[in-house]
């Protein structure tokens, strides 16, 4: 378990908090114990150490140090504190992604260790212009050897640049936003604007208090007692849901988006970048910025998406529906859908053949005397909007000099 601090600890860099005791098994199979374990690795390396050979680097942190003999596998400690006492937890302290403790296992057989040469490797994902805490030990399936000496690097400044992948237009004032994560990055903000304007709008995408509380169940669940477990359960049903029963999936880093308060029938632009923190994710005095994404762009639907249908005869007196929508500012084409009242209850729909590129079909595939019901979407390209609101209509009867025949 993680140590206790209180609220008003003063939290400094050089955590001591200790990782489980033995390295990871499905990683570490090899039970030889043929190497010193009262003695530590020696001679760690960090990139961006103040003073140190490696210098810092962007998207990654790397660590060298020199082989232990006859030891197979190295469990590396790294992490950062998130300093920040609003971010306690039942007395624990939060990580943020890529800042969070982590103790990663690798393998190096004993025969591929270089004579005079050091290990290394490259800890991934990370986040920009951030002191990381690192130490290394050996160890093997069974035993392990001492911890080194806590070494501080740091990484680059640089954060990548993410790329809008996925949108969503969820109705006449909002947009749902998604996008791929960016190296380097904690947080992400989003900018959007009308088309043809020049004012944006600004959201920065943080981690929320669900996001945090799931990393830190994640890394200390395992190592909590059944006591333990129990206090956990009574404090985070609350967040995850009275079902909680222990570490949930999640992404800490926030990489998607639903954008509220936009005007209806309206084209928009939206941009996302990467935020590196310092501190907090709000207080953005202290934030670093990687490039803006490619502008995307996706539109609401009008504010009164609803489809008007009309029940008439052909002049063969065959019954058909004429429907009509909203025009959608922009779209390619229009998909109609429609179904009688013997499908109603089931969910199923009839495709309208062909494509509308207008705001108004006309359906001759219905029957005498029976109830339809009709709703359409707009598209653009891959993109699309809801279904709008069905309405409704009921053919002539055959009384009525209806004819399907």
């Amino acid at each position: 378990m993680a140590t206790p601090v209180d609220e008003d600890d003063d939290e400094t860099e050089g955590s001591t908090e200790e990782p489980p005791p033995l390295a990871d098994p499905t990683k570490c199979t090899d039970t030889r114990a043929t190497f010193d374990t009262g003695t530590a690795p020696q001679n760690l390396e960090v990139s961006g150490r103040d003073g140190g050979s490696l210098p810092a680097v962007n998207g990654k942190l790397t660590v060298e140090w020199d082989p232990v003999p006859g030891s197979a596998c190295y469990d590396i400690w790294w992490g950062a504190e998130l300093r920040d006492s609003s971010k306690m937890l039942q007395g624990r302290k939060y990580w943020k992604l890529g800042a969070h403790v982590y103790v990663q296992t690798v393998y190096y057989p004993p025969a591929d260790h270089p004579s005079g040469q050091k290990l290394s490797i490259n800890l991934t994902q990370v986040v920009a212009n951030t002191k990381y805490d690192v130490k290394v030990r050996a160890a093997n399936a069974t035993t392990a050897s001492p911890w080194t000496e806590i070494v501080v690097g740091q990484t680059g400044n640089a954060i990548g640049k993410p790329e809008i992948t996925f949108m969503r237009i969820e109705s006449s004032s909002s947009i749902y936003v998604d996008w791929t994560y960016a190296s380097g990055a904690h947080a992400f903000e989003l900018q959007y604007r009308k088309k043809d304007t020049n004012s944006w709008s600004s959201r920065l995408s943080c981690p929320t208090q669900e996001d945090y509380a799931a990393f830190f169940f994640e890394n200390v669940w395992d190592e909590a007692t059944d006591d333990e477990k129990d206090q956990l359960r009574t404090t985070y049903q609350s967040i995850f849901g009275t079902n909680f029963d222990g570490p949930v999936a999640f992404e800490a880093v926030r990489d998607s988006r639903t954008v509220t308060g936009l005007d209806a029938n309206s084209i928009y632009e939206f941009q996302v970048r990467g935020v590196a923190d310092n501190d907090t994710c709000s207080d953005t005095s202290d934030n670093t910025y990687g490039a803006w994404s490619d502008i995307a762009e996706a539109v609401t639907i009008p504010a009164s998406w609803i489809t008007a249908v009309t029940a008439s005869l052909d002049a063969n007196d065959a019954p058909q529906l004429t429907v009509t929508w909203p025009a959608v500012t922009d779209a390619d084409s229009y998909k109609v859908e429609y179904q009688d009242l013997f499908f109603r209850d089931t969910g199923s729909w009839f495709t309208h053949p062909g494509t509308a590129t207008t705001n108004s079909v006309t359906i001759d595939d219905v029957e005498c005397g029976l109830q339809y019901w009709v709703r359409v979407r707009a598209e653009f390209g891959d993109l699309h909007t809801p279904w709008s609101d069905a309405g409704d209509a009921t053919t002539e009867t055959e009384t009525n000099g209806c004819d399907d025949s």
